[in-house]
């Protein structure tokens, strides 16, 4: 099984900062993004084995994959 490499993005920092400010989950530059915290099980099995770049803002999270 490939290894997911999780590291912390600015760009996905960024988004969570907007998604905050606009008090609602959705910014084009996330590949997925939704209300909550960061867990690892809340990983897409499809970005398992991918570098994921993550960014979080209180309440919101930004995933960021190829």
């Amino acid at each position: 099984m490939a290894t997911t490499t999780f590291y912390r993005s600015a760009t996905a920092e960024a988004a969570a900062a907007r998604m905050q400010a606009a008090g609602a989950p959705g910014d084009p530059a996330c590949t997925v993004s939704y209300a909550g915290a960061f867990a690892e099980a809340d990983v897409p099995a499809r970005a398992r084995g991918t570098d994921v770049g993550v960014g979080t803002a209180p309440g919101y999270v930004c995933l960021i994959w190829r």
